[in-house]
């Protein structure tokens, strides 16, 4: 498993005034992180508006993102969706590319009750993208509020080709337990901007490279 190293940005998915994907600002975006020594991206999550964009929309947009960033910047494209058939369509699209891994959030209207089914949800996901590593989007935003060391214990075991979780929770705790899961074998990059130092706190000097996902504040 390839683990993160550096900043890992996650952009926003500009748009025209006619409501378009405005392809040549992402290739802006990309040549500007390159500049700025961000090492990744994390691609149509929240502040990407994934969640809103049409499933075409968002295959074209990870394509250009792959071409925008010329193999120097580690991608991770989130295939969630409301509807899992779309989601496995897009993680599908995503295994063609040259990316590291996809991510997804967990269901946020009819919610999973247990991790179990959460992990369950998450493999077959996962599974459309054997070739790239996986993700698990735990997001405070989403209201499936399970445990995150659980699911990453449970995981482990069903997920072959699990990566860790992005963590867009408050929780510390949880993120500190997350942290020693499997004697740290899991990548959990940290993406709430406002508890950054909090963040930095709770992990060892030796961690902090992959700790942070913010969104970039320069567009």
């Amino acid at each position: 498993m390839n683990k993160l190293q550096g900043l890992i940005a996650a952009p926003h998915t500009p748009f025209d005034a006619n409501n378009r994907v405005n392809f040549g600002a992402i290739d802006q975006i990309a040549e500007l992180l390159i500049e700025q020594g961000v090492t990744g991206a994390y691609v149509c999550g929240t502040t990407g508006e994934g969640i809103h964009c049409s499933v075409e929309e968002r295959k074209a947009i990870a394509e250009r993102w792959v071409s925008a960033s010329k193999g120097k910047l580690d991608l991770i494209v989130h295939t969630g969706a409301l509807s899992i058939v779309d989601s496995i369509e897009l993680t599908k699209h995503a295994d063609t590319l040259d990316i590291m891994a996809t991510s997804a959030i967990g269901p946020c209207f009819f919610k999973p009750g247990t991790v179990d089914d959460l992990v369950n949800y998450c493999a077959q996901i996962a599974a459309a993208a054997p070739s790239k590593g996986f993700y698990y989007y735990h997001s405070g935003m989403s209201g499936v509020n399970l445990d995150l060391e659980q699911f990453l214990i449970q995981g482990d075991k069903k997920i072959p080709n699990l990566f860790g979780a992005k963590f867009n929770h408050v929780d510390l705790y949880e993120y500190q337990r997350c942290m020693r899961v499997a004697d740290g074998k899991f990548d959990i990059p940290f993406g709430v901007d406002e508890f950054l130092p909090a963040g930095l706190a709770v992990v060892p000097l030796a961690q902090w490279a992959v700790l942070i996902i913010m969104p970039p504040r320069f567009i």
